[in-house]
């Protein structure tokens, strides 16, 4: 059999962003609100003033005109309500910042003899920043409240509080109404005592607080019940292997009651030719049953005779390769047994629907009992040291030879979405998108893997209805430390954030206040695809910071930022809304520098499956190039028009063997110039 060296060689680079099934989030939060209110011990106009807009709260005891004067400051994050119901918060801190800078004389955290210490306490009622006052002032309650020690005469001190309790309490109360921060006497009696903390709409974005949370969530799954569920999406070109490599894989925790003795985890096989693959286990006493697992190519069984049995109730990673003529069975990243593709019978060019839980070409003995996740689908063969690095990890859905990824850990809807990159075809539980009883249920389960907020399409950011006229603002670290996964272009991690407009309007995304200096952004569809995307040099950033301006139609949207190359850093995410004008925003330069990738916008008001060409990334490359969809052929050209690259099924493909220069390429429906770097 004819194989292609080259993709052997491709595979052997190919690296694989991963994150751990135990890892956790970490989160930013900056864009707060907050208010000072304040009060005298006789009627005055103080308890009924707004001043949410102080660059600074004070917790103090002071007076005005002689008056005593009692103040408060509270301290809202609206985006901590975005925290998943179920996360687990390991860490919560606080940051504030004494407001050194104002030009008030007591700019300073007072402590003229008596005690200056303040409580945070969690608020238990809604409040608006813009209109509280003390006569307004919402309610609050002393559990797990924190206590800030006294500063001493005029001193400048910053606080990182651990608020842990309080931020948990907020996620288990489903209450984020923030947070109090009041003298713990405020005795009238006890005057001159003061703590100034710098406010939201301080001048100095340094002396802003900010909230930082590191989370986890209980993995979720989907539950077959073994009777009539299933999950269903279309067929695609790549399914079609012909006698090449390929890899099925997935966590499933099969229960060890099965109704149907072909209990099946995915299937790809045509119903009415049973071309395709399917996998299996085969519930019984000997050998090769015992809830062994199997797999089927147009119709012929191969058995894993060395396998441990998988109905036990407990979670595994099953993995069943292809490589060349032989088949290669693995369990929890561990290698069990090979076995020959009998000649003939493994040639797939006509596969049909992708099934999980079920087998469409053998419908009525196919139903599985448990839940199951991470559901992926290759056309190479993965080697063993891959699969034993990623068996219990998400991985990123731009992995090499990568052509559907179903991660089924949405936990709520009817849609299972494909992560694989340029792979548009989602999953519906069921037969149709209304709730049916042969859907599949979401349920929390170790044999999914744990992901954030921010993580993935997924798990977005929600910025909710941006309204013409606003603006969304989100700053984020997406160093691989901090929990986010990496589905797009680059090899850093990805942040995603999701808005939603509610008429044609002019959409405007940036990332010019980001601290890190080279950044990429792109645009999403409701349906995943790249509408358009940014590197260097964008309409309103003229640095190697991205941009993006487009006008775009009703609907929901979403902004993927991430930095180029390996760059990871604080990332500060804008998203304005303006109405439509029927331009975009000019770009600020037109001479890129090393790392540019002209943008691709969308100049129309219509439909935006319809407005941007698809287009590979990045361009320039150096490594794995994306073709922003998948592709049956394609052929790089050099300067001499002599071919140099080709294949066929592919989402993308490496870089790395071509010489640095200009390529020509040509796919399905398109002719691109592609810039390859050293």
């Amino acid at each position: 059999m004819l194989k292609n060296l080259f993709k052997q060689l491709l595979l052997a680079t190919t690296a694989i962003t991963a994150m751990e099934a135990a890892a956790q989030t970490t989160v930013t939060f900056i864009a707060g609100k907050d208010a000072w209110i304040q009060k005298q011990n006789v009627t005055s106009g103080y308890e009924t003033t707004n001043y949410g807009t102080s660059p600074n709260f004070r917790p103090y005891l002071w007076t005005h005109s002689g008056v005593p004067t009692v103040g408060r400051g509270l301290l809202q994050y609206p985006e901590l309500a975005q925290l998943p119901s179920n996360a687990v918060v390991s860490s919560a801190s606080l940051y504030i910042y004494c407001d050194i800078i104002s030009a008030d004389m007591n700019a300073h955290n007072y402590n003229l003899a008596n005690d200056n210490s303040i409580y945070i306490s969690r608020i238990t009622s809604s409040w608006a920043d813009n209109t509280v006052t003390w006569s307004t002032k919402p309610t609050s309650t002393s559990t797990n409240q924190v206590a800030i020690a006294a500063t001493g005469y005029r001193a400048t001190t910053n606080y990182t509080v651990d608020v842990t309790n309080l931020v948990q309490d907020m996620v288990t109360n489903s209450s984020f109404n923030g947070f109090q921060l009041a003298l713990q006497d405020e005795s009238f009696t006890n005057l001159y005592r003061n703590m100034t903390i710098g406010s939201v709409d301080n001048t100095d974005p340094t002396l802003r607080p900010k909230l930082v949370v590191t989370y986890s969530i209980p993995a979720e799954a989907l539950h077959f019940d073994g009777s009539d569920d299933y999950v269903q999406a279309s067929t695609y070109a790549s399914l079609n292997t012909g006698n090449d490599d390929f890899t099925y894989e997935a966590r499933i925790k099969a229960s060890s009651t099965q109704s149907y003795i072909y209990p099946t985890v995915v299937s790809d096989r045509n119903a009415s030719t049973e071309n395709g693959a399917t996998v299996f286990l085969v519930p019984g006493t000997d050998e090769w049953t015992m809830g062994k697992p199997w797999i089927n190519i147009n119709g012929t069984n191969y058995p894993c005779a060395s396998c441990p049995s998988l109905t036990d109730n407990a979670v595994h990673a099953l993995a069943v390769v292809r490589y060349y003529d032989t088949l290669k069975f693995y369990v929890d990243g561990t290698f069990q047994e090979s076995r020959p593709v009998l000649s003939g019978t493994g040639n797939i060019t006509a596969a049909g629907d992708v099934r999980i839980g079920h087998d469409l070409a053998n419908a009525s003995n196919t139903y599985f009992n448990g839940d199951i996740a991470e559901v992926r689908i290759w056309n190479v063969a993965r080697s063993a040291s891959d699969i034993a690095a990623s068996y219990n990890k998400t991985i990123a859905g731009n992995t090499y030879g990568l052509t559907g990824y179903w991660r089924l850990d949405e936990g709520t809807g009817q849609t299972a979405y494909n992560s694989a990159t340029g792979n548009y075809y989602h999953g519906t539980l069921g037969s149709s998108t209304s709730v049916e009883t042969i859907d599949p249920t979401w349920v929390t389960s170790t044999a999914g893997i744990k992901r954030g907020i921010g993580s993935s399409f997924e798990f977005p950011f929600n910025a909710g209805t941006i309204a013409q006229g606003s603006s969304y603002t989100s700053t984020q670290n997406n160093s691989t430390s901090n929990g986010f996964d990496n589905d797009l272009g680059n090899t850093s991690d990805d942040i995603y954030y999701k808005f939603t407009i509610g008429s044609t309007s002019l959409v405007t995304a940036d990332h010019c206040s980001s601290d890190l200096s080279d950044t990429y952004m792109y645009l999403l569809g409701s349906n995943k695809q790249v509408i358009t995307y940014d590197d260097d040099y964008g309409p309103v950033c003229s640095s190697f910071k991205s941009s993006i301006s487009v006008n775009l139609s009703a609907g929901t949207y979403y902004i993927v930022s991430e930095g180029y190359g390996t760059n990871a850093g604080n990332i500060t995410t804008n998203i304005a809304v303006a109405a439509s004008t029927g331009t975009p925003i000019a770009r600020t330069a037109s001479v890129p520098d090393q790392n540019h990738t002209p943008a691709q916008s969308n100049t129309s008001a219509l439909s935006p499956a319809v407005a941007a060409a698809i287009v590979s990334y990045p361009n320039p490359v150096k490594g794995y190039l994306n073709f922003g969809e998948n592709v049956s052929a394609y052929t790089f050209y050099n300067a001499a028009g002599v071919p140099v690259l080709s294949g066929t099924q592919a989402a993308g493909v490496s870089t790395d063997a071509l010489k640095p220069g200009i390529y020509m390429l040509k796919t399905d429906n398109r002719t691109e110039k592609i810039v390859v770097e050293q």
